[in-house]
Order: structure tokens, then sequence, then C-alpha cells
């Protein structure tokens, strides 16, 4: 798309379940694929893993078109065609995590996904 992207991955990062990584994975090829498709032209996309205590964060930013996302309910993101926002969701729900979508006209799109991890979690990887 050669739209400039930039990749930070911050904290002590540690191993995480096959399922929640593939997740995490799934969740951001989405979000670039939504950006390719629905964003029109922006200037850059932001990806950021945030590694934390207990938590693990993942932000898909851009400065595209954005769009409505006020009433982000899923009966509405249905009505509109938004498929993948919720698909994201469930993808999230199923891993015990959240997924948050921010974004007006004009204003781009931020994707962050949460997931809260226990102690199954290797921490010292």
């Amino acid at each position: 798309t050669r739209i400039a992207t930039e990749l930070q991955v911050s904290g002590k990062e540690f191993h995480l379940p096959a399922e929640h990584a593939i997740t995490l994975y799934r969740i951001t090829q989405e979000a670039l694929t939504n950006v390719a498709k629905h964003a029109g032209l922006p200037s850059y996309v932001s990806v950021v893993l945030l590694f934390s205590p207990g938590r693990l964060t993942l932000t898909v930013d851009d400065d595209g078109t954005g769009f409505e996302a006020d009433d982000a309910s899923s009966h509405l993101l249905v009505t509109q065609g938004k498929l993948g926002l919720i698909g994201m969701r469930e993808r999230m729900a199923l891993i015990g995590g959240s997924l948050q979508v921010e974004s007006s006209p004009g204003q781009g799109t931020s994707v962050v996904a949460r997931i809260r991890l226990g102690s199954d979690v290797d921490h010292d990887a």
C-alpha cells in the first residue's frame, strides 16, 4: 500500500499462550486490512504492542478518513457492513479480552485490543 507503517514493542516481553498470540496476529491483520481498504490515503499507520504486568495491549492507529464510531453497537455495525470489527470483538471475547474502536470522520481510527493475563503466562521469557 506504500503507507508508512511503524511498529513499536515496549515493556518486558513474555511468552503468550498460542491462542492469545494467534488472536492478536489476526486482530492486527484485520486492522491493517481495514486501513488499506477503508482509510483513504492515510500518511501513517502505527502498531504498538505494550507488555505490562498482567496485561498486554495492542493498538493500531491511522490518520485516515475515519468513520462515525459513536454508536458501535453490534447491530449498527452489521447494518453498516462493518463485519470485520464485529469479528475482532468476538475473537477478543473468546480469549477474555476486549476491543475498543475510536474513530470520527476525518480524524483517523484507533483500534485497541487488551488482554489481562493470568499466572499461566511465562513472564520470564
